[in-house]
């Protein structure tokens, strides 16, 4: 899974946060595969065109700059949290950048967040029973589907073709057998009517529609691992375990009634 995130590295904005979802879930493992795989990437790219790496770095940056303070600069085809204040505060001024790197925090925090608490721990990892496994694997897809989700708010440029690979987090998250797929399905049917007007809505009213319907369906994504996670910051993995070998019930951890 982590040399597969590698191979989106070619545009950093999309593997970006996937890495960081993958490698809190997963663990060492995932972030060697992620490590190999940018290695291979660099290695074929530097055999095939010596110097690439140092071009990309100087120019990309400065092109992506000036293509951003054109006047003229199409900015309902950017679906970030940066583009939706800018756009609504007309200007590319102090405020609209604090507020779209604020935002974007807020998105990174967020799925990180919610990928560590996916992440089982190691030294009851051997103990998950079959239903404590499967929910660990639900939250664990839940992160990284919503990781994929998120993009667009995390990064500082992300165009509304790129909106594509969000087929793959909507087809995980109305698969998933939630009691309240109808309201997800209506989110995204939300997210496809405002990613068709986004560019109309922004020329006519001065509001990007795409970015707030994005972070509506990224924080119902996450709001669960808040939910239940916040209250039991460090006693990860506890609802889902079963006494070891050798661990009477009175060592064993308490079970909460719900479990």
């Amino acid at each position: 899974a982590g040399f597969l995130v590698a191979l989106l590295a070619y545009k950093p904005q999309i593997a970006g946060l996937l890495g960081v979802a993958l490698a809190l879930a997963e663990g060492r493992q995932a972030v060697l595969g992620m490590a190999v795989g940018v290695a291979l990437l660099a290695a074929a790219g530097e055999a095939v065109a010596p110097g690439w790496i140092g071009a990309f770095r100087e120019s990309v940056p400065a092109a992506v700059a000036t293509l951003r303070e054109l006047p003229g600069y199409n900015w309902g085809r950017q679906v970030t949290p940066t583009s939706f204040w800018r756009v609504l505060l007309d200007g590319p001024g102090t405020a609209a950048t604090a507020l779209g790197i604020a935002s974007s925090a807020l998105a990174v925090l967020s799925v990180a967040f919610a990928a560590w608490r996916a992440k089982a721990p190691a030294d009851n990892a051997g103990a998950l029973n079959d239903a404590g496994g499967r929910r660990r694997d639900a939250a664990r897809n839940a992160a990284i589907s919503t990781a994929a989700l998120a993009l667009p708010l995390a990064a500082p440029y992300f165009m509304d073709y790129d909106l594509l690979l969000l087929a793959v987090p909507a087809a995980m998250a109305l698969g998933s057998p939630r009691s309240h797929s109808r309201i997800v399905l209506l989110g995204w049917l939300a997210l496809w009517v405002a990613a068709y007007l986004n560019v109309d809505a922004v020329a006519t009213w001065r509001v990007g529609l795409v970015a707030p319907v994005v972070a509506t369906l990224a924080a119902a994504g996450v709001w669960p691992t808040f939910r239940s996670g916040v209250g039991g910051l460090g006693r990860r993995g506890r609802a889902d375990t079963i006494p070891g070998p050798g661990v009477t019930t009175a060592q064993a951890p308490p079970l909460p009634v719900a479990a």
